[in-house]
């Protein structure tokens, strides 16, 4: 199978957040995940930002920086897919939006959580702002941490049905859990070639970072 380059990555965690740069690695503690200052992150402001749930926000925010730490506008090309991996996807907004529909016979049901109870939703948004025109899909996880969006991500590259992608994992879970995300840029050969942090191989995968060993990656935080 081919190799693509790791050029961009973001983490969010309930005590950081960080990229391939800079933030050290991931350290997912239990609690809520700090949003970033997100000046900068997103191409146009996002309109409806203010109505996100937090598991569409952490997951715009994580796409948005790894993109802008790759140094790459996805308005300049075509052809940028987006596959996202969760276990308890969008069980929190879910649970609020059931809790709001028992009163009054549902008449107090919000139409603004109802359409964030589906985790597409957060493709969705990434797709408008980020012009993403490759494919975009969800995929379970088994408690891997974005292993299972990593490898579709490589197949989709490996394919040829996507010319880059970005492969995500977001989790906003009930109670005192970790709340976090990552997001990791994968192309072929980047503008920059300063910007590769090393290749990426399926279908294991394998992650060959410059200057060091090669290993096998089993969540996405095994990449910085």
């Amino acid at each position: 199978m081919k190799a693509w380059h790791l050029t961009g990555a973001c983490w969010i965690s309930g005590g950081a957040w960080g990229g391939l740069r800079h933030g050290g690695p991931p350290a997912f503690v239990p609690g809520a995940a700090p949003l970033p200052l997100l000046d900068g992150a997103f191409p146009k402001p996002m309109a409806r930002w203010g109505r996100f749930d937090e598991f569409t926000r952490l997951g715009c925010a994580a796409a948005g920086l790894a993109l802008k730490d790759a140094g790459f506008s996805a308005r300049q090309e075509e052809g940028t897919g987006m596959v996202v991996g969760s276990r308890r996807e969008t069980l929190r907004t879910d649970r609020d939006f059931y809790a709001g529909s028992l009163p009054e016979g549902g008449t107090l049901a919000s139409p603004n959580l109802f359409i964030y109870t589906l985790p597409v939703i957060v493709l969705g948004e990434c797709a408008a702002s980020f012009n993403l025109t490759g494919p975009a899909f969800c995929v379970g996880e088994e408690g891997g941490q974005g292993l299972q969006a990593l490898r579709a991500a490589l197949l989709m590259l490996d394919s040829g049905k996507a010319r880059r992608m970005i492969a995500g994992w977001i989790e906003s879970p009930l109670g005192e859990q970790a709340a976090g995300a990552v997001c990791v840029f994968l192309e072929p050969e980047p503008a920059d070639p300063a910007r590769s942090a090393g290749l990426l191989q399926g279908p294991g995968p394998v992650f060959h970072p410059h200057g060091g060993s090669e290993r096998q990656v089993r969540a996405l935080s095994d990449l910085f």
